[in-house]
């Protein structure tokens, strides 16, 4: 037969007047979740449910990982019209990648989505949902350089230009 292994329990009320010691883990019966403790925080850590239903607010990271791949938020300030890589992921790593676009220049303002795929050596993408407010900010490609996969931004100011990029990339 199974050993049988019961954790400390209590609601979310006796949870918030309880210290676990340092790596103890109890049991929330309330919300129905656990909590991690430090030996000195009342009530510990609550952990989030998978479901997420113990939790509200806002997460902010820069990178979210998942089994099939990464949404990442960069940005880049250039002043050249030369061509500029803004975004650079491992092409062994991904095979595709959306490129969610800002650009800025002054008050002109752009936004545009960049799909590409690659086959090791070269790059086939594509640009569609362009909004330029007045006029486009810069024109884009993309290569394989070094082993990365890489967004090129070519500005058609050499003033200050920011883009800032959301990045969906997919695993080979």
């Amino acid at each position: 037969m199974a050993t049988q292994v019961q954790l400390r329990r209590g609601t979310s009320t006796q949870h918030t007047s309880f210290t676990g010691a340092v790596g103890e883990v109890t049991v929330n019966t309330t919300n129905k979740s656990v909590h991690v403790h430090d030996g000195s925080t009342q009530g510990g850590f609550e952990l989030a449910r998978a479901d997420l239903s113990n939790f509200s607010g806002v997460i902010t990271a820069t990178t979210f990982s998942g089994t099939i791949g990464d949404i990442t938020g960069t940005a880049a300030t250039t002043t050249t019209t030369t061509a500029t890589a803004i975004v650079s992921i491992s092409a062994s790593t991904y095979r595709s990648a959306v490129f969610q676009v800002q650009s800025v220049e002054g008050t002109k303002y752009n936004i545009t989505t960049i799909n590409v795929i690659h086959d090791g050596s070269e790059t086939y993408m594509t640009e569609y949902g362009t909004i330029n407010q007045p006029v486009g900010v810069a024109t884009f490609s993309t290569d394989i350089n070094g082993g990365s996969l890489r967004l090129l931004a070519y500005p058609a100011s050499a003033n200050s230009t920011t883009f800032k990029v959301m990045t969906t990339s997919i695993d080979v």
